[in-house]
């Protein structure tokens, strides 16, 4: 199915789309993460869990993933929110690197750094 965009722009998701599920951490914290993409392979949908249902954090992840789900549908790519959200500065193996800020950018990084995953889930499907 070719996927199409709506009158102002928004690409529209297909009714069945590939998916990739993975698991991820932040800040010492366990998530889930689902990807859904267009048959090309671009990103257009993103789900998260790692928190308490019901709790403001969880509500608050809810709320970034349809954020980001809908700028990646209005056309803005992983690599354009990855450049836009934070870092803060840490040390890792004794050695001072940047993290994510938040677990929304670490939602973000995930999609990025994921490309041949995403493949794989498009090679699945097929």
């Amino acid at each position: 199915m070719k996927d199409m965009a709506d009158d102002d722009g928004r690409r529209r998701l297909p009714n069945r789309r590939h998916n990739l599920t993975v698991e991820m951490e932040y800040d010492g914290k366990a998530f889930v993460e689902t990807i859904s993409f267009a048959d090309d392979g671009t990103p257009l949908e993103i789900f998260a869990d790692g928190y308490k249902e019901g709790s403001s954090m969880q509500a608050i992840l809810d709320d970034a993933c349809i954020i980001i789900s809908i700028a990646l549908q209005y056309g803005a790519t992983k690599e354009q929110l990855a450049h836009s959200l934070g870092r803060v500065p840490a040390f890792h193996d004794g050695r001072e690197t940047e993290i994510r800020a938040s677990v929304i950018g670490a939602l973000v990084d995930a999609i990025e750094t994921r490309p041949e995953l995403m493949q794989l889930a498009i090679e699945h499907k097929r």
